[in-house]
Order: structure tokens, then C-alpha cells, then sequence
């Protein structure tokens, strides 16, 4: 996007870029979701009564998909933010309201970053 000029966007491109960018929010949050409905059976395995090898590799597996979910949360995370921020350099360009500009945080738990916090829990699965 460095060659082209922001303010030549057409409307058509700037739709297709804002389903871009949704089509990554959407998948940002469906990570979690989906990792810990896998690692849910992971860990039955693994914290089972079953044999040995079957609990190593079921904690090996869980692992593997703790870190996976990271870094798969990690790339739509940046894909996100960069259609964001592209979107709001449009907008700004066009001399339009910028409707994906980022709000600011709120106060408490409201305002800690729900990205980090996934980060984490995917990290505890992890270490666990």
C-alpha cells in the first residue's frame, strides 16, 4: 500500500479493506475459543487416568496448540490493527470522520488490553 496514494482509494477499495479488517477481528476472537475447546480435551487426557505414553503425548499436543494459538492470536492481533490503522489513514486523508480510530481504554479491568490477557492464558496453558 507505500505506492499508492491514500487519498486515490476508491470506495469500493475501502469497503473491501474494512472486510478485510473485520474478517480479521472476527478470526482474533475466535482463536480462543477454539484452542481451549481443544486443549479442554487435551487436558482430559493428559490429567486421566490413562497410560503413560498416551498422557505425554496429549501434554506434548497441548502445548504444541498453546503456542500455536499464540502466535496464530499474535498474527491476526497485527493484521487487525494494520487494516485499522490503514482504514483511519484513509479516512483522514478524505478529510472524513474517523470511524476506525482506536477508543481510548477504559478504567479497571475494562481497561486492560483483552489481547495481552490471551496472551497470557495461552502462555499459562502452555507452562501447564
Amino acid at each position: 500500500m507505500a505506492n499508492v496514494s491514500l487519498k486515490d482509494i476508491t470506495d469500493v477499495q475501502y469497503q473491501l479493506i474494512a472486510a478485510r479488517r473485520q474478517n480479521y477481528d472476527n478470526m482474533l476472537w475466535q482463536t480462543p475459543v477454539i484452542s481451549l475447546t481443544g486443549q479442554a480435551f487435551l487436558f482430559t487426557i493428559a490429567l486421566g487416568s490413562g497410560s503413560k505414553l498416551s498422557r505425554i503425548i496429549a501434554s506434548l499436543l497441548a502445548l504444541i496448540a498453546a503456542l500455536a494459538s499464540s502466535q496464530l492470536l499474535a498474527k491476526h492481533r497485527h493484521f487487525e490493527v494494520y487494516y485499522s490503522k490503514l482504514l483511519e489513514s484513509v479516512e483522514l486523508e478524505k478529510k472524513l470522520q474517523p470511524v476506525h480510530e482506536r477508543p481510548s481504554g477504559g478504567k479497571g479491568a475494562t481497561g486492560w488490553s483483552s489481547y495481552v490477557v490471551w496472551q497470557v492464558v495461552f502462555w499459562a496453558f502452555a507452562l501447564a
